[in-house]
């Protein structure tokens, strides 16, 4: 399973290794590389599938991407500003939502489901 690549990654969220405090750009490969097997995994459970990396919907792709991106800024949003001011006394944790409805809908039409009988593992 490849359904994106560490490049990709950073070109669409548009970030570079020293926003990550990074000094050299394979440590941010490396940890881009770790994300998207995790995003890969989530999108695997998700549709109960997996697929060659030639035969990779585009749908899937997209959401990869997103889903990785998603997580990269939410770190990103977390380092600047952990905590928002919501009233005098309220303060509230941002902690970003990463894989979406929206990006669930665009996965629909790739879900298989198993149905079990009453008693089986």
């Amino acid at each position: 399973m490849v359904y994106t690549t560490p490049g990709e990654v950073k070109g669409f969220a548009r970030i570079k290794k020293e926003d990550f405090g990074y000094s050299a750009e394979d440590e941010l490969d490396s940890f881009i590389s770790q994300l998207i097997t995790y995003a890969e995994g989530l999108i695997s459970d998700y549709t109960g599938q997996t697929w060659d990396s030639q035969d990779v919907p585009q749908a899937v792709k997209y959401v990869s991407l997103q889903l990785c991106s998603n997580i990269l800024h939410g770190i990103l949003q977390r380092k600047v500003s952990p905590i928002i001011q919501t009233g005098d006394y309220t303060v509230r944790l941002v902690i970003p939502e990463a894989f979406t409805d929206g990006l669930k809908r665009l996965l629909e039409p790739y879900r298989t489901l198993t149905v079990k009988r009453e008693g089986e593992p």
